[in-house]
């Protein structure tokens, strides 16, 4: 039976406000340099807390996207509003 790798797991990224926020907007980007720095920049820029997944990986399928969702919500400590991106 096939066991999975526990070397390997889905990076998240998150802005320092994120444990306390109300609100927290919630992306899959697995390159920050490319597309991860403008949500990043556009959130802040709106005042929202931001959790990003994915980065450095090549996890690019809608499956990957939703583990990468569980992975941000686990990553915040508090119970904000989550807004998907």
């Amino acid at each position: 039976q096939r066991q999975g790798d526990p070397k390997k797991s889905m990076p998240v990224f998150k802005t320092a406000g994120v444990d306390s926020a109300d609100v927290v907007v919630t992306a899959h980007a697995t390159n920050m340099n490319s597309i991860g720095w403008v949500i990043y920049d556009s959130a802040k820029k709106n005042g929202l807390e931001m959790v990003i997944s994915g980065e450095g990986t090549h996890f690019h399928g809608f499956a990957d996207k939703v583990i990468g969702l569980k992975a941000a919500l686990h990553a915040m400590s508090g119970n904000p509003i989550v807004a998907v991106a």
